[in-house]
């Protein structure tokens, strides 16, 4: 119930503090493969990360903002569900349609292993990096993004390695 109401006391500010003062509104869909290292399965686990972020800027390059998003993964009996929120920077150069981004989040993190036996929720963090270009004037496709996590189970730490790619609706 706690990730719930993180997720959503995030989202709630996040809209509130960003009204007039932001450059750009987005919410996002990506397709995610995470490889789990050092896991009792010891495999690649895929689905949906869904998120909002803001970000500060104008004529300027380099923009700052929040950046807040779930991940539900999961393939057979393994599933790792994260609820994450931190900063993020941009380059948007405004002469080429592309953006680089980077961000570092904190949140819950939730990883199970059914056949192992393993039930773990706790703290984690991810850092994030990845290439956006414009497709329509508020759609964007997030080319592709790059993720490390931390998560521990209290006894071990693993540290799954994403791959994204989806779509950015800007506001």
């Amino acid at each position: 119930m706690k990730p719930r109401l993180l997720v959503f006391a995030a989202l709630v500010l996040t809209f509130f503090v960003s009204g007039k003062s932001s450059h750009a509104q987005a919410v996002y869909v990506e397709g995610t493969a995470s490889r789990i290292s050092n896991s009792a399965s010891d495999n690649w686990v895929f689905g949906p990360t869904v998120g909002v972020y803001f970000d500060h800027g104008g004529a300027l390059p380099a923009h700052i903002g929040l950046d807040a998003r779930g991940q539900f993964l999961s393939k057979g009996s393994t599933s790792v569900k994260n609820f994450m929120i931190g900063p993020r920077i941009s380059f948007v150069p405004h002469v080429v349609p592309f953006k680089i981004y980077g961000q570092a989040e904190i949140g819950f993190t939730n990883y199970s292993v059914n056949s192992a036996q393993i039930d773990h929720t706790g703290f984690g963090y991810q850092l994030d990096a990845g290439l956006e270009t414009t497709l329509l004037p508020h759609i964007d496709w997030r080319v592709i993004e790059f993720g490390y996590q931390n998560l521990s189970t209290g006894s071990t730490t693993y540290h799954p390695v994403n791959l994204s790619t989806g779509l950015v609706l800007r506001f």
